[in-house]
């Protein structure tokens, strides 16, 4: 019989007299109970068409947690009773009400500065419980002031409880707590956005700074679900925001960047929970010992032998990771702007249709790239012209985006925006940068249609160690250096011709069509005849 997360049953577990403890064949049901229940969610997950089932991942991830609140709920009861010295929090992913089939149980417990011994024994029963029923907690137990002290010397403690939950409380302690949390003296915005920021800049480094590697890390990695709780927690502490919807009530994100973080953190949602699954344990990472059976379980077939399912697959995981590393860059600019100093706000003309305000990028007028599409080109040109120009303004991110949506595809066969992107890849080495923050933005993908085939695209075989596109961009970095100092050094030859290149611009296009073809099952063929080239052109090679 077909089970799907609409029909799920939670765990029914019947009342139980508080203080009497848990017995041993107790213990036994409920572990019973767990794994009944697990065994029924990993049907529900792969029963049917995988790809149809790529929203349930959230269903199936929350009954989880519900679940096992559940049980644990049960269990408090059972060995500790009310309590006016003990309180229960969910922590992590289980006070975010999300658990995956591996994911651990944290659990944290405030206790008054000097608990009775009977609450201390009540406690080790209840955490020996647990053990013994399969569920392997993570816990801590601190007093409110032991909380304070560890959450004002660490971020990363700090934002735990951010996303604590109340399982059993009492109206002392829980007070306590919510003033804990809205203390403005401990981790104020800015010192907070600080400590966050190079938490993210260290997890970055640990991959390479790229969503790209071959074998991801789902949680961790550039543009994984971390990147996701980031945005929530910078939410939640600079703005008061406890999801996206409210983000977008303040006007902090758009109902189109929603959106696609939604359909993102769904994609990996999905690809987490099957991971679990086919793991037997709390695994992070897409190793290829896992890529052909999860393809295989979500429902991917070989299209042939250019296009295979696993690689279709892996496609989509890295496509999701650009947009959610996208959408935090951005999030993190849009921070960065609401806390800078009005006085840093006066405008500084580049050129014509660009301004700098606060080292950062902008526009004007607003509607720019609708008038003049050439101009999606020239930003990258004019930002490459001005070293100290530190990113992009969040509002501008956002037009970006929302112009290639509405020119979308007609922006390869505008004349204009050739001519600017020819202009572009004359300044030779410098164009380099710009061509990696156009591929960054998506607008390498949507001028040149054949490249955006690539974008995300591995091939499963271990000659490449990242996908198609990053391939491309490291390999223009790599020419570049041919012209640094360093370069000479290192590439004698290769510095003194790149040096005397009469039109470094073959160069650049012969570095960034290498490869425009990979998966594509050979040769393409131009779908018309053109006398000028074009960008939009041709299909493939």
């Amino acid at each position: 019989m077909t089970t799907h997360a609409a029909s799920l049953v939670l765990p029914r577990i019947p009342p139980s007299v508080p203080r009497s403890g848990v017995s041993g064949p107790a213990r036994l049901a409920l572990r019973q109970l767990l794994g009944d229940f697990d065994r029924q969610l990993a049907e529900a997950f792969f029963t049917g068409n995988g790809k149809a089932l790529g929203g349930d991942a959230v269903a199936l991830a929350r009954a989880r947690a519900q679940a096992i609140e559940r049980v644990v709920v049960h269990v408090w009861i059972a060995c500790v009773g009310e309590s006016d010295a003990l309180t229960l929090y969910a922590v992590g992913g289980f006070g975010r009400g999300e658990l995956f089939p591996c994911s651990d149980v944290d659990l944290l417990v405030l206790t008054a500065p000097q608990p009775e011994p009977a609450a201390q024994r009540a406690l080790e029963s209840f955490f020996t419980c647990l053990w013994d029923i399969g569920l392997k907690p993570g816990h801590a137990v601190r007093t409110l002031l032991e909380c304070r002290e560890l959450a004002a010397a660490d971020a990363t403690i700090y934002t735990s409880l951010l996303d604590a939950r109340a399982l059993r409380t009492n109206a002392h302690l829980e007070a306590g707590f919510a003033r804990l949390i809205a203390d403005a003296a401990i981790w104020p915005p800015a010192k907070y956005l600080e400590a966050k920021l190079a938490e993210e800049q260290q997890r970055r480094a640990r991959f390479n700074d790229t969503a790209y590697n071959l074998e991801p890390n789902l949680k961790d990695g550039p543009g994984g679900l971390r990147a996701l709780q980031l945005i929530r927690w910078l939410g939640m502490r600079l703005f008061g925001a406890h999801s996206f919807a409210q983000l977008v009530e303040r006007g902090l994100m758009s109902e189109a960047e929603r959106a696609a973080a939604e359909l993102a953190e769904a994609t990996l949602w999905r690809a987490r929970y099957a991971l679990h699954l086919v793991a037997a344990r709390p695994e992070e990472r897409l190793l290829f010992d896992y890529q052909r059976e999860l393809a295989r379980r979500l429902g991917y077939s070989d299209e042939h032998a250019q296009n295979l399912g696993v690689e279709q697959f892996m496609q989509g995981y890295f496509r999701a990771a650009i947009v959610i590393q996208r959408l935090l860059d951005q999030f993190v600019q849009r921070c960065e702007e609401e806390l800078d100093a009005p006085t840093d706000a006066l405008p500084q003309r580049l050129s014509l249709d660009f301004v700098a305000i606060g080292g950062r990028l902008d526009c004007d007028p607003p509607d720019l790239f609708l008038r003049r599409p050439a101009a999606l080109i020239d930003l990258f040109r004019v930002w490459s012209e001005h070293p100290h120009i530190r990113g992009l303004r969040a509002d501008l991110a956002r037009r970006i985006g929302e112009a290639l949506e509405a020119i979308g595809g007609d922006l390869a066969w505008d004349d204009d925006v050739n001519a600017a992107f020819a202009r572009l890849l004359r300044r030779g080495v410098p164009a380099v940068e710009a061509l990696v923050r156009m591929n960054r933005y998506g607008v390498l993908a949507r001028y040149l249609p054949a490249f955006g085939k690539v974008v995300g695209r591995m091939q499963y075989d271990l000659f490449h160690v990242y996908t198609v596109d990053e391939h491309t961009m490291r390999v223009l970095r790599n020419m570049a250096k041919f012209a640094t100092p360093e370069g000479r050094e290192q590439f004698g030859l290769a510095h003194e011709l790149i040096e005397r290149l009469p039109r470094p611009e073959l160069l650049l296009l012969a570095g960034l069509f290498h490869d425009i073809a990979k998966g594509r099952g050979g040769d393409s063929v131009c779908p018309r005849p053109t006398s000028t080239w074009s960008p939009g052109s041709c299909a493939g090679t």
